[in-house]
């Protein structure tokens, strides 16, 4: 009995060497099985050499560019389950990543990345992140990769502009801009320029030219002038016609800079209203007081200048009836109606003229509400009444009338059958 038991075991230590190992080799795939090989940074290829992953330099590479960033990876090829992963970038607190993809033994592909860099970018190194995650949310990060960025040779950037009055001015006043402007670039700048336009009106307004150094030039005590700047300030305004007509008008503000071969430039909208030396008729309502009863309304009627793209908001219907406005030539039909059950008394009503979202001009109207009067329909229901009464009247009299016809009728046709007997006879 020994013996056959010590057989048995021999047997089984057996069958378990001769099955094959792959059987139990499957295993579930992760971040392990894949790897990123290559990151090509601006066509620059950095090769995966050792376990520390990839490291290197790029540059110099200038802010206001774009970055193309190529991530390669491969798969192994041992026998394990397939699984989704996904690759992240990113550079200076920008960051990008892949949809999920399926990752494979013996897979390879690649993933392409595009960074804009804002024009305003501090100069500096910037280390550029790459990891891949696989769905259980392991990471591996491959890139440590260090961008150098670097100013543009020519690049002058409006950084503020403020307005002494803000963006509404009357025709007739004078309209202030301030704007501040300062040299990015790795060059010096000659020449420079700054200019306002507000090209419906044909105003335009332009500084005299001046020079703005570089900032690392002025910071590092280079300049052989204390007045040498490389950021300043330009005012400038031109004055509203006093005959123009109120609306929303773009401002250009706008720098030219290396010789004039480069500009930047910024648009606002200037709310212009009416000035002391315009008519008061030019934007108008009819009538600011309406009398009206429940249940009934009235119009009041806005008018615009020829040619003008205004809207009308009213408000202050709400608690006693409702509002139709309707476009009309030259101007806008406000039909406001009260509810039978409003009480009577006076509303307030605003009509407001706009120009986009800016208000051009507010009026202040009223709605004088009053009772239907009793009287009134005392006299609907009593010609009601009466004119029942005719309408019977008529009635009965068509009756009488048809039933004459009707009888004489009758006896015409007996008369006949009389006659008809008498011949036969």
């Amino acid at each position: 009995m020994y013996k056959q038991i010590k057989m048995l075991a021999v047997l089984l230590l057996f069958l378990v060497a001769v099955i094959p190992t792959s059987i139990f080799a499957v295993e579930q795939g992760n971040y392990n099985n894949v790897d990123v090989v290559r990151i090509d940074v601006d066509d620059k290829e950095f090769k995966v050499t050792d376990a520390n992953g990839l490291a290197g330099t790029v540059g110099p590479v200038y802010a206001g560019e774009r970055i193309s960033i190529e991530v390669f990876w491969e798969a192994d090829g041992g026998n394990w389950s397939e699984f989704d992963a996904k690759i992240t970038v990113e550079l200076d607190d920008e960051e990008d990543e892949t949809e999920d993809f399926r990752v494979s033994p013996n897979w390879a592909d690649d993933a392409k990345f595009v960074f804009n860099l804002p024009n305003d970018m501090d100069v500096g190194n910037y280390v550029l992140h790459v990891e891949l995650e696989d769905e259980n949310g392991h990471k591996n990060l491959y890139s440590e990769i260090v961008i150098e960025v670097a100013n543009e040779n020519h690049f002058v950037d409006i950084y503020d502009v403020n307005f002494r009055n803000g963006l509404e001015v009357n025709a007739g006043d004078t309209f202030f801009t301030s704007i501040g402007v300062k040299n990015l670039g790795f060059e010096d700048q000659e020449d420079v320029a700054v200019s306002i336009t507000i090209p419906e009106l044909g105003l335009f307004q332009r500084s005299s030219k001046f020079d703005l150094f570089s900032e690392d030039y002025v910071k590092n005590d280079n300049s052989a002038d204390e007045d040498d700047e490389w950021k300043l300030y330009k005012d400038l305004f031109v004055t509203i016609p006093s005959n123009t007509a109120s609306g929303v008008y773009d401002v250009v503000v706008k720098v030219n800079y290396d010789d004039g071969d480069k500009s930047e430039e910024e648009v606002y909208s200037l709310v212009v209203r009416q000035g002391a030396t315009q008519a008061d008729d030019v934007i108008s309502i009819d009538k600011d007081s309406q009398d009206f009863a429940q249940g009934s309304g009235a119009i009041y009627r806005v008018l615009f200048p020829a040619g003008s793209d205004y809207n009308v908001e009213v408000t202050g219907v709400d608690s006693f009836g409702s509002v139709i406005v309707t476009e009309v030539e030259n101007g806008a039909q406000i039909f406001v109606t009260a509810r039978e059950d409003a009480a009577s008394g006076s509303y307030p009503v605003t009509v407001k003229v706009m120009s986009g979202t800016s208000v051009v001009k507010v009026f202040d109207a009223t709605a004088n509400v009053t009772k239907l009067a009793e009287g009134s329909v005392t006299d609907i229901k009593e010609g009601l009444q009466i004119g029942f009464a005719i309408l019977l009247v008529i009635l009965i009299i068509l009756g009488i009338i048809l039933a004459a016809k009707k009888i004489g009728k009758s006896d015409d046709y007996e008369e006949s059958l009389m006659d008809e007997g008498e011949t036969y006879y």
